[in-house]
């Protein structure tokens, strides 16, 4: 492989981890509070697609710019995926409301102590 398509694996890797960083953040921000199924479905697409291509890409940079892109990568898509809130913070989503998980106790009962009347 010779250095110009050494460099030029390298630059468009970095531009598809740009991109990648991008429409990640742009789809977290963008379907935060509302629930638009079809725009996180579309930024999901988008998100996959760039880094099939940016894997691609990766395969044809030298040894230690493909190292350095690939622990770019995820430091660069973390604080990005928490861009916003967890979409998961309503009520309906707590644990409590899914099938099979036991609910709490009612208030009026109480755990008895080893010192009560129950127990002597």
């Amino acid at each position: 492989m010779n250095r110009a398509t050494a460099r030029i694996s390298t630059i468009v890797t970095a531009v598809l981890l740009a991109a990648l960083t991008a429409v990640v953040f742009d789809t977290v921000r963008a379907v935060a509070n509302q629930s638009n199924t079809g725009r996180l479905l579309a930024g999901y697409a988008v998100a996959w697609t760039l880094f099939a291509a940016a894997m691609r890409a990766v395969r044809k940079a030298p040894a230690r710019a493909a190292t350095a892109l690939v622990l770019a990568g995820p430091a660069a898509l973390a604080p990005t995926a928490l861009a916003a809130p967890p979409r998961t913070s309503g009520p309906i989503d707590s644990p409590a409301h899914s099938p099979g998980v036991p609910t709490r106790l009612a208030p009026d009962h109480k755990i008895r102590s080893r010192n009560s009347q129950h127990f002597q």
